[in-house]
């Protein structure tokens, strides 16, 4: 609701802002990571002419949204501890049915395909 309809969020995060972006309806695109390895968040409004120009996420991306680090951290009364939130967060991980990151990791990171994650993030320099 804060952001302007034609506006970009850009963020540093990944996993848990990128699903939560998504969920207030927001299109998303990673950036070229800035002093570390991960990308960093662009994030816009559906219909925002700026959607045009962002990059789609890779395929390694795409799948490390379907993992436990994609769970969002959840404050629903917008007045909860951080500790509570970080809580909340781990627990709903623990019972959660998706894929361990550590097996994305090992996929996208060690494994073969470690590359062209690589490559495509922009992680390859």
């Amino acid at each position: 609701m804060c952001l302007h309809q034609d506006g970009l969020l850009a963020t540093y995060s990944c996993a848990a802002v990128r699903t939560a972006l998504l969920s207030a309806g927001l299109a998303i695109s990673s950036t070229p990571p800035v002093g570390r390895r991960s990308p960093g968040t662009l994030a816009a409004h559906s219909g925002s002419a700026e959607l045009k120009v962002l990059p789609i996420l890779s395929q390694a991306e795409k799948e490390h949204l379907l993992t436990r680090a994609a769970i969002p951290y959840r404050d629903p009364g917008l007045s909860d501890s951080p500790e509570v939130i970080v809580m909340r967060r781990q627990q709903e991980q623990q019972a959660s049915s998706l894929e361990p990151t550590s097996h994305w990791r090992k996929r996208w990171l060690l494994g073969t395909q470690g590359r062209d994650f690589m490559e495509t993030s922009g992680l390859s320099h």
